[in-house]
């Protein structure tokens, strides 16, 4: 606690200042009122004791210079002041004074004034901190609620983009005289396969030989589903066409709606058992929401997929993914088993005059 003591006096301000260091409270001299806004900028103060009559700056005009500060607004003053002036105290008091004290000073006056001051000082000081506390926590809970509220209507947007799900219904496939291959064994249920292609056609084969051998089946496609169905004479299993363009009778998915088709693989896998989901997309989803987003995903349906008696076969372009994010996806990924590779390559071999498919 520090109190600036300022008298034109030298005799005043020396009895006051011992006065107040014998009783522990530190102080600071000033001589006129310059020196003391000098002192009141430079250093900190929690109380001034000012004398009124002072030659150059009176106490009154230190006082208006104190209220007029910002700074120096908050710091409490007591006037001292000799029975003759009396009529300046009202003065005094419009300008800021908190309190006063009569010349000659009585040293237990001084003490119980400049204690209750320094007091109530304190718990102004403690009551504004307070106060400056809550205007920080009532902006950031007001930051933290507008944040919050953006999170909010971004789930209530992905929740409304859930409802609208595609509603898929699994549908075998009709008796038809399609060429597939032979089917060299059950492909294992409960994995994601991976079928690393520049075009698709091991992939789309595979899974049109398993739906047509009588397995639910459910396909993503970038390429249009009326040249899917054409290339696999597939003409009731579900295909959802991933595009940012809209058709109607065709399911379809943009790519960067991850959340719609993760959720139409759940509902799939729940109304299913030992069906079979193709991908052929993935390409695209990258270009369209970023590897990461896409990794997550494949992460999500290996999760639901290891625990039901479905499989999944996704298709990709090595050409054009880095190898750091192939190899995450062989992470997540089986690779077909060899019986199936052959039994697909021999197919195509022999099919090779036909045309191909567009990629």
């Amino acid at each position: 606690m520090t109190v600036l003591i300022v008298d034109d006096l030298q005799d005043n301000r020396e009895l006051l200042r011992q006065m107040l260091e014998d009783h522990s409270i530190g102080v600071i001299l000033a001589e006129d009122g310059a020196a003391a806004l000098r002192t009141l900028h430079d250093q900190e103060v929690e109380l001034v004791l000012l004398d009124i009559m002072m030659p150059v700056m009176d106490g009154l005009e230190v006082l208006r210079r104190m209220r007029a500060d910002d700074a120096l607004r908050r710091i409490p003053a007591i006037v001292v002041t000799a029975h003759s002036e009396e009529g300046l105290l009202a003065e005094a008091f419009a300008h800021g004074a908190m309190d006063y004290i009569r010349k000659p000073v009585m040293e237990e006056e001084l003490l119980a004034r400049v204690r209750s001051a320094l007091a109530l000082k304190a718990a102004q000081d403690a009551l504004r901190r307070k106060s400056e506390e809550v205007v920080r926590l009532n902006s950031l809970l007001a930051t933290s609620n507008a944040r919050l509220e953006n999170e909010a209507e971004g789930l209530r947007q992905e929740r409304a983009e859930l409802l609208e799900q595609l509603r898929i219904v699994p549908v075998l496939e009709r008796p038809s005289g399609a060429a597939t291959l032979e089917q060299p064994a059950p492909l294992p249920s409960g994995r994601c396969y991976l079928v690393t292609e520049e075009r698709p056609l091991r992939g789309i084969l595979l899974f049109a030989t398993m739906v047509h051998r009588g397995q639910y089946g459910l396909c993503f496609t970038r390429r249009h589903p009326r040249e899917v169905r054409a290339e696999t004479a597939l003409q009731q299993t579900p295909l959802v066409w991933l595009t940012n363009s809209q058709e109607p009778d065709i399911p379809c998915i943009n790519g960067q709606s991850l959340a719609r088709i993760s959720s139409t693989i759940g509902e799939f896998l729940e109304q299913t058992k030992d069906g079979v989901i193709y991908i052929e997309g993935i390409n695209y989803l990258v270009s369209q929401s970023g590897f990461e987003s896409v990794l997550n995903l494949v992460q999500l349906v290996n999760d639901r997929v290891m625990t039901s008696d479905d499989r999944v076969i996704l298709s990709v372009n090595p050409a054009a993914l880095e190898a750091r994010q192939l190899a995450l996806l062989w992470g997540e990924c089986a690779p077909l088993p060899e019986v199936w590779s052959g039994a697909l390559d021999a197919h195509l071999r022999s099919r090779s005059s036909a045309p191909l498919p567009q990629p």
